[in-house]
């Protein structure tokens, strides 16, 4: 047992510049060593930590309470007895001779040449063992990062001990592993590897179904969502600033879309001719017919309600008249309040029934309707008025998602290379506003705010007024809103 008065090695002296020179060559070598199954960006050199255990561990030769046994075995060590050739024949019979011998043999280990080699490994246990011959050392590292120095301990024949605060730093491989499957752990790793790899195949292959050509996806890109709020529509919108995925030289890859809409009948969708979703081809040319006529001949009623309400003259909402929403044409329509006024002047049980099938229409579209009758719009016009005001003051729900799948048109997406910028289409985010792809309506900030706050799970969804630097440099004013996902 080392007396605790006896200076070890490294408090009087250490071979630097040798353990140094192999420090800096072991950050080069990548075939065989250690630190390529487990990158970490703080690693210690393998030579550092093994020469300076050994420094510590070793008493020193020239120290007065330095046990004399541990001087006569380190002799016989070095001279051969291990395996090691006789360099130091003529030097080791001193005390000054055997540290010097000691310290010139710390920096040939630390070679990585020499890190596994069969004598040298013979002869640095041997010593540990002379200068602890009661009990094997411990070595306790509490931050061990990525091991180096735990896994020198063991290599040098001490027990060790291990922890880090974060469970990443500290591979399992560097100090049990290797030490029990030797030469042969890197047959295990692949055979352990395999197996993982099997049983995560079969975990996760719900999440990666196949496509229908029988290719495996190995990644998604995910983006928040709205719905479209035209009635005519109904599309889901990806925000998304931009469809750009690299734009590093020779890998420029892009997002484009194209839209699908649902075919005539209500079965299945078909891919949409052109680009967009939005004009006349849209709705049946006899509706657009029908919208038409009933605009040439409106009602007394129904030219007064349009006059007070055309050109933003009441709250500011634009109105349309006449508008076709198959298999219907509504009287009036305000996009922004998702609101519908009807002017009705029959009040047989028939219409009765129609009015109502139509009403139900249009609420389970998210639409609020309001009827009036003809002699309220002629006689009490500013009730009427008043009514409307109110209601285009107050907060419209979100328009729930329409039923089915094939009711709505929809935007594919693919991978593509563009040689240019302009083959790359816009995004669909601007300023806070979304832009649906199919039908080009713009949903404003309220609404993408009403609608994310909706959705499963919450939306912390901050709308910052204030400026923020663009990455060239040009600022963007004051009124700009940012939405951050």
């Amino acid at each position: 047992m080392i007396p605790k008065e006896c200076k070890r090695l490294a408090e009087v002296d250490f071979p630097i510049a040798v353990v140094s020179k192999h420090s800096a060559r072991e950050k080069s070598i990548r075939h065989g060593h250690p630190s390529t199954l487990h990158l970490w960006w703080a690693r210690r050199p393998l030579a550092a930590c093994r020469a300076m255990l050994m420094a510590l561990l070793l008493p020193d030769p020239c120290d007065a309470e330095c046990p004399e046994e541990f001087r006569a075995a380190a002799r016989n060590t070095l001279l051969g007895k291990h395996g090691h050739p006789r360099r130091w024949e003529s030097e080791v019979c001193t005390a000054e001779g055997l540290r010097k011998a000691l310290l010139e043999f710390i920096g040939d280990f630390a070679n990585w040449d020499n890190s596994a080699n069969t004598d040298y490994l013979a002869v640095a246990r041997a010593l540990i063992k002379a200068a602890h011959p009661d009990e094997t050392p411990l070595v306790v590292d509490p931050f061990a990062g990525g091991g180096s120095i735990p896994l020198e301990a063991l290599r040098l024949g001490c027990e060790a001990f291990a922890s880090d605060l974060n469970p990443v730093a500290c591979l399992k491989v560097m100090l049990e592993d290797i030490p029990r499957h030797g030469p042969e752990l890197a047959e295990e790793l692949r055979r352990v590897g395999g197996e993982i790899k099997k049983q995560a195949e079969k975990e996760l292959a719900e999440f990666y179904p196949k496509d229908p050509d029988g290719a495996v996806p190995i990644a998604y890109l995910w983006a928040r969502t709205v719905r479209c709020e035209s009635p005519n529509c109904g599309a889901e919108i990806p925000l998304m600033r931009s469809f750009w995925l690299c734009k590093k030289a020779n890998r420029k890859r892009a997002l484009r879309y194209r839209i699908i809409k649902p075919s005539p009948s209500g079965r299945g969708c078909r891919e949409a001719a052109g680009e967009g979703y939005h004009g006349p081809h849209v709705l049946p040319k006899e509706h657009l017919e029908f919208a038409r006529s009933l605009r040439k001949q409106q009602t007394d009623a129904e030219t007064k309600m349009w006059y007070l309400l055309r050109d933003r003259r009441l709250a500011g909402r634009k109105f349309r008249r006449q508008h076709a929403f198959p298999p219907y044409v509504i009287d009036f329509y305000c996009h922004e309040a998702s609101l519908v006024i009807e002017i009705d002047g029959g009040q047989h049980t028939e219409q009765r029934r129609y009015d109502e099938a139509r009403t139900k229409h249009l609420e389970e579209r998210g639409l609020k309707v309001l009827r009036f009758w003809n002699n309220e719009v002629l006689q009490d016009t500013e009730a009427v008025l008043e009514s409307i005001w109110n209601d285009l003051q107050s907060p419209s729900p979100p328009t729930p998602l329409p039923e089915g799948e094939g009711s709505v048109p929809r935007v594919e997406f693919e991978v593509f290379e563009p040689k240019n910028e302009k083959e790359v289409p816009d995004g669909t985010v601007t300023r806070a506003k979304a832009t649906c792809l199919c039908c080009n309506i713009v949903l404003p900030p309220e609404r993408v705010r009403a609608q994310l706050s909706e959705q499963r799970g919450g939306a912390d969804v901050i709308f910052d007024p204030s400026p923020r630097p663009s990455p060239k440099g040009r600022g963007r004013s004051a009124e700009q809103e940012c939405l951050r996902l």
